[in-house]
């Protein structure tokens, strides 16, 4: 991730670390015109995500289908 034209090593998983991101953008500009478009690189391979959203989603499916649905869900 690139904070001001400078990379920074933020731990986590990309999809929440940008939507914190976000949100803190909204908190600090909500009295000013803006505009915020935030696309997740999620849906996009490898499909990956964190265990917690793995757990809500039951382990019903293969691991493929079960993995893809969650990054869906996710995002």
């Amino acid at each position: 991730m690139y904070r001001n034209e400078q990379p920074e090593d933020v731990p986590g998983y990309m999809t929440e670390v940008l939507t914190r991101e976000a949100i803190s953008y909204l908190d600090r500009h909500q009295k000013h015109p803006f505009f915020l478009y935030l696309a997740y690189n999620a849906p996009h391979a490898p499909a990956q995500a964190p265990e917690k959203w793995l757990k809500k989603t039951g382990g019903d499916a293969k691991p493929a289908e079960h993995r893809n649905g969650v990054v869906v869900s996710v995002s």
